[in-house]
This record gives C-alpha cells, sequence and structure tokens, in this order.
C-alpha cells in the first residue's frame, strides 16, 4: 500500500498552497479538502453504541473498515505515490489517524489567528454579492458578527484551534508544523525540512511556477467563497497592512506554538 501522511491545522494558513507545492513531485498525491475526514468520522460514529449489531464488531473490524474508507477514496492511486490527504479533523483526531495509520505523520500548517481572520475578511470584502458557507449564508453581517461566527469552538477558526491545541499537547511527537509565513519566505527551506522529518529524499521543486488545484475553484463557488482555495503562481510572502478593528486584532488569541526555524541558508 502507498505510505500515508496527512495535511491539518489552521485555515488560511498555506494548506493549499503546500498541497499545490508538493503535487510537483509526481511521487506526492496532494489536494486541498478531501472527503475522507467527513466520511472516516461518520462510519466511526456509526460503528459505536448507536450500531444494534455493535456486539459482533471487534477492533480489529473497526480498524480494518475505518482504514478501508481512506483507501477505497485512494484506489486508483498508485502504490508507488504518497498519499496526503488534506483535512482540519485530522488534528481533533490525531489519536485515532496513530491507531490506524501508525507511521504516519500530521502536517501542520499554521498562522496568528489575526493574519487568519484578516485574510477571510478580505476575501468576503472582495466578493460582496456573495453569501457563504462559513458564515451560515447570512447576508447584512459586520465583522464583528463574522470573527464572532469565526471564533466559536465549532467555527472555521474556533474549531481548528482547538483541534491543533488538541494534537499539540497530546501528540506533538506526530505533527510537522508549518508556519504560513516561513513557507512564503522561505519555501526551499521548508519543503526541505518536511522531506527530511518524512524520511524522504530532496526535491527540486518550482516556486515559480505553481498550478492551481484541480476543481479548487468549483469548490469555493459552491460554498459561496471565491477564491478560497486559490494560490498564487510565485511562491512569496506578501505583508498586508490590517483591515480589522484594533479591539478585534488585541482580543484574538496568539500563537502558542513553537516550530523550528529557517532562513535561506538552511539546507
Amino acid at each position: 500500500m502507498s505510505d500515508i501522511h496527512f495535511i491539518s491545522g489552521l485555515p488560511r494558513s498555506g494548506s493549499s498552497l503546500l498541497a499545490a507545492i508538493l503535487r510537483q513531485n509526481k511521487r506526492f498525491e496532494a489536494s486541498i479538502q478531501s472527503p475522507v475526514g467527513y466520511s472516516l468520522m461518520a462510519l466511526h460514529q456509526s460503528l459505536g453504541g448507536a450500531n444494534e449489531a455493535k456486539t459482533f464488531l471487534t477492533d480489529h473490524h473497526r480498524v480494518l473498515m475505518l482504514r478501508g474508507v481512506l483507501w477505497s477514496y485512494y484506489w486508483d492511486v498508485p502504490v508507488e505515490q504518497v498519499i496526503f490527504d488534506n483535512n482540519r479533523r485530522w488534528c481533533a483526531n490525531a489519536a485515532l489517524v496513530a491507531e490506524l495509520f501508525p507511521d504516519s505523520k500530521i502536517i501542520c500548517c499554521v498562522r496568528e489567528p489575526v493574519k487568519i481572520v484578516e485574510s477571510i475578511e478580505r476575501l468576503v470584502r472582495a466578493h460582496p454579492l456573495e453569501v457563504n458557507a462559513i458564515f451560515e449564508f447570512k447576508p447584512n453581517t459586520t465583522v464583528y458578527e463574522r470573527v464572532k461566527m469565526l471564533t466559536l469552538p465549532t467555527g472555521l477558526l474556533g474549531y481548528a484551534w482547538n483541534a491543533f491545541k488538541d494534537a499539540y499537547y497530546a501528540h506533538h511527537e506526530r505533527l510537522i508544523i508549518v508556519e504560513y509565513a516561513e513557507l512564503a519566505e522561505y519555501p526551499r527551506a521548508v519543503l526541505a525540512r518536511v522531506h527530511r522529518e518524512l524520511g524522504y529524499e530532496p526535491f527540486e521543486y518550482d516556486f515559480a511556477h505553481i498550478q492551481q488545484i484541480p476543481r479548487a475553484a468549483e469548490f469555493d463557488r459552491s460554498i459561496g467563497l471565491p477564491g478560497l482555495h486559490n494560490v498564487d503562481p510565485t511562491v512569496a510572502y506578501r505583508p498586508h497592512t490590517s483591515i480589522l478593528p484594533p479591539d478585534i486584532a488585541t482580543n484574538l488569541p496568539k500563537p502558542f506554538w513553537q516550530v523550528k526555524k529557517v532562513t535561506t541558508s538552511s539546507p
């Protein structure tokens, strides 16, 4: 079977960019959010106490059936390829990932929450005619309401933030943390580190010719937020002036993680 690893972490933190870069390596299979996480969690629930025939289920059955969701989805991927499945649910289920795929790692893409909220707010303001799934398709909202919805425990940022904290403190040894700013500014060094930590041979990526991920634009239109998974053709760090009211920026959570810093001289 193929090697399997996972991409997770925080929204608007470079997971689409990382997947687009990894796709240049013909040995790697990567994309934006896959349906595997949702499907696997639905099956996991059905194998629990609500199943009237649970008496006939052993842990061995559960492992095989849950693994089967992923392997069925990637059935057509050649066995020599490495799969990177992308979904924010993996951080919340790091223990389950370890049980099902003990040799796997979770690459966690992270970014300061204030930068994440700013990035989402720019997208919303760039498409004023759209209403989107992130904000429950509600029009007539202000930035204050949108930030509140984003940071709820079930919100786009709130859920991912709690899931990443859970994985960070309980399963740190299984994580590879990738800071968005460093990926954008030092992509060669960051990708070299990812390869080393995964145990794969180096690969010469072309950071000046990044291609869009197939069907990403279609996915974004379906949720009412065009450009959500868009990647620039050239990897570069582009600082922006804050568009958030100061009281919002001040009250957002601060980064708690530590990551090995890279520089342009890193191998």
